[in-house]
């Protein structure tokens, strides 16, 4: 490869922008983009692969400056849930189980009633998330990919009969596993918010049990 360097790309570009300008600390969110390809796929410097960065990245930035202008302040009482969980992941069949067990965490947080945040361990593919902000019903659903811990491609299900490189290549994970963590998620943040309640546990019959000793 002609470029064996590190950086943040453009989200690090468009951070640097928003901080010089607005001071404090700028957060990038990385969504589900296991089969997005950027329009400019340009790694050689020569090629002007780090002018494309600071490019988007200016671009981005200065939106995000132009839009925190508007916003305005507001005091209200929110309540706050997180729930984290730890999910045993299979290997897809047919490949080495050469990692040791594999596990997802999952973490889903809840802000009031109507912003939610779902956060998954690897590269998940579009429909994922969208399927997600449809089911979820809250006003605001963000998905929230590479997130403790990297199981590399989550392809989904449709995806995996078409083949490529997100599902034939990196993937080791057992096909249907994306929408398995996804719907996990979902329930969770159903508890969260009170729209599912848990069950009460069926009342068992009771027996007496009476032992007598004879002498």
């Amino acid at each position: 490869p002609g470029n064996l360097l590190i950086s943040a790309d453009y989200p690090g570009a468009m951070m640097r922008r928003v901080e010089d300008s607005l001071g404090g600390q700028c957060m990038f969110l990385q969504g589900a983009a296991g089969d997005i390809n950027p329009f400019w796929d340009k790694t050689d410097p020569s090629d002007g692969a780090f002018d494309q960065v600071e490019a988007m990245g200016k671009a981005l930035g200065d939106e995000v400056i132009r839009v925190s202008k508007q916003l305005s302040n507001f005091k209200s009482d929110l309540g706050l849930s997180h729930k984290s969980q730890l999910i045993p992941i299979d290997y897809r069949s047919g490949v080495e189980p050469r990692y040791g067990p594999l596990e997802g965490e999952i973490n889903t947080v809840l802000i009031g009633k109507e912003l939610a945040i779902a956060t998954f361990p690897g590269e998940f593919f579009v429909d994922h998330a969208l399927g997600l902000k449809k089911d979820a019903l809250f006003e605001d659903t963000f998905f929230v990919g590479y997130c403790n811990g990297q199981l590399g491609y989550f392809p989904t299900i449709q995806a995996c009969t078409e083949g490529g490189y997100g599902v034939d290549e990196a993937s080791v994970v057992e096909i249907g596993t994306g929408e398995e963590l996804v719907n996990r998620a979902l329930v969770n943040l159903y508890y969260q918010a009170g729209k599912i309640v848990p069950p009460h546990p069926p009342e068992l019959p009771h027996t007496e049990i009476i032992v007598r000793s004879e002498n």
